[in-house]
């Protein structure tokens, strides 16, 4: 018999909407459907507040400025204790650290934490001078003291679990739950033809094919180098069309870079769009250009609206993408091996259609949302069910 309802609180490392702010949404919509009773603490105000509160998902803004802000874990902890929190789930490393500290002070029966980077600000293998590589140092320190705190850790793909084990965690204490997407209406209908060509219409895109990616513009993101690689495709396929969908610190530094590579026929930087799955159905190949990578949800969104995938091969995306059968993986920073698959793509349409279909039925198979759900609600049940025997037999 399961468990009653429970009370969770599920904190957010921030108030933007990305990839981890995505997941904590759908977990938080569903569980809530599902009957519990789901509380986000969100560090300012911001998109994601709106969403939540548009969702009727109570939130609370709780200030929490850096890994040890003191302050903000003790906030934290009087929300837990006031609302008698059950599960304490945080996303994101600084706030994964903070979580813990208000669940130890506050005694919150079940802490969790997701990581869904092991690649953040600070964790070092990035860092570029020494200031950085200290801090790194010191954050990794941090997180891995405070995990003892954790009664699970989640790691969103085996490749998280894997740089996870190598940083200290325990093995036995953490999960792989991959994140999970929306699969039901995740592609556009035949009738969606007249959309599309409502799209192209908009952004005077004429028979040519369509090159895009959905990301942010920044170091981890890489789009600078999909710029070098679409200035090699547009050689030979100069009626190309590179929509670019997103925003971040390096937009002006791209829109300049774009200049310079004489793309400005080509390329079009389109910003953030509420449209971004319609706009996603025009393009013809999906590219992500990343660094690194948790388990990039754009990736998961592309392949299930039947999108073949060009890619870095770094982990995470790999286990997403199967190269050579839902798309193609690239090296890191090399725009030559991009722009060669790119173009092979582009000129074959019968492997470019195939891959799409394989990555869609790969999603539908491994990475739907209601399995995600599944499988956090389980693991909720499976401590509240130790702890309360724990309980028992310690009272016994």
């Amino acid at each position: 018999m399961e468990l009653s309802p429970l009370k969770i609180l599920q904190v957010a490392y921030k108030s933007e909407i990305s990839g981890g702010e995505t997941v904590l949404l759908n977990l938080a919509k569903h569980l809530r459907w599902r009957g519990h009773h789901l509380l986000v603490a969100c560090p300012s105000h911001g998109p994601l507040v709106e969403v939540l509160r548009k969702e009727g998902i109570e939130v609370k803004v709780i200030p929490i400025k850096k890994t040890y802000d003191l302050m903000g874990a003790f906030r934290l902890s009087n929300l837990i204790l006031r609302e008698q929190v059950q599960i304490l789930h945080t996303h994101g490393m600084l706030v994964n650290v903070v979580g813990r500290i208000a669940s130890k002070v506050a005694h919150a029966p079940i802490s969790i934490s997701t990581v869904h980077l092991t690649r953040e600000l600070g964790s070092g293998g990035r860092a570029e001078n020494i200031r950085q590589r200290l801090k790194g140092k010191y954050y990794r320190s941090l997180d891995n003291f405070t995990t003892q705190f954790n009664d699970r850790v989640i790691a969103v793909s085996d490749s998280v679990k894997r740089d996870l084990i190598s940083q200290g965690v325990s093995s036995e204490k953490i999960v792989v739950v991959r994140n999970g997407i929306e699969f039901e209406g995740s592609q556009v209908p035949l009738e969606g033809k007249n959309q599309r060509a409502k799209k192209k219409k908009e952004f005077n895109i004429g028979n040519g094919p369509v090159v895009g990616t959905i990301t942010r513009f920044s170091k981890q993101k890489d789009v600078h180098t999909f710029l070098y690689a679409m200035s090699d495709v547009v050689r030979d396929y100069p009626n190309a069309r590179c929509l670019i969908l997103g925003d971040g610190e390096q937009r002006g530094e791209l829109e300049n870079l774009s200049d310079r590579l004489a793309l400005n026929g080509n390329v079009t930087f389109l910003g953030y769009r509420e449209d971004a799955r319609d706009i996603l159905d025009i393009f013809d190949i999906f590219v992500l250009s990343s660094l690194w990578e948790g388990l990039p949800l754009v990736v998961l969104e592309a392949m299930a609206a039947s999108k073949p995938v060009v890619a870095t091969r770094v982990p995470g995306t790999a286990e997403a993408v199967v190269d050579g059968k839902t798309g193609m993986l690239v090296p890191l920073r090399n725009s030559e091996r991009l722009a060669e698959s790119i173009k092979k793509l582009l000129g074959n349409q019968n492997l470019s259609q195939s891959m799409g279909k394989a990555g869609r039925r790969r999603v539908s198979e491994h990475f739907r949302l209601d399995r995600m759900v599944d499988e956090t609600e389980k693991l909720y049940f499976d401590l509240m069910r130790s702890k309360k025997k724990e309980l028992r037999s310690n009272s016994a």
